[in-house]
């Protein structure tokens, strides 16, 4: 589901400065205590009078894996590896880098 579709869920919507307030489906709520955001991979759920995320979704008729969002063809993840540090030993008083093998070498 899109944060979009996720949103029209909800009851009494109102645009917040970082996301927005809604009524909360899991109880009789009055004062729109629900808080709703958009998340990098998931819209973020929370309800101030303490409902947790699962009993939201599920008055809702959603799983929690429905707040995920679809992944997306053009939203690519980059997989950054790092070589780990050179490790220091001490040996004696003269220290000891040994640094990790590279291919090829």
């Amino acid at each position: 589901m899109t944060f979009d579709e996720i949103l029209r869920c909800f009851k009494s919507v109102t645009k917040t400065g970082e996301g927005y307030t809604a009524l909360c489906p899991a109880h009789d709520d009055r004062a729109r205590s629900l808080s709703i955001k958009n998340g990098n991979d998931r819209a973020l759920v929370n309800c101030f009078a303490g409902c947790s995320a699962e009993q939201i979704a599920a008055s809702i008729n959603l799983k929690i894996s429905d707040l995920f969002y679809e992944p997306r063809p053009d939203r690519k993840l980059k997989i950054v590896e790092k070589p780990p540090p050179p490790l220091t030993l001490m040996a004696g008083t003269v220290p000891l880098i040994v640094s990790p093998a590279r291919a090829g070498n």
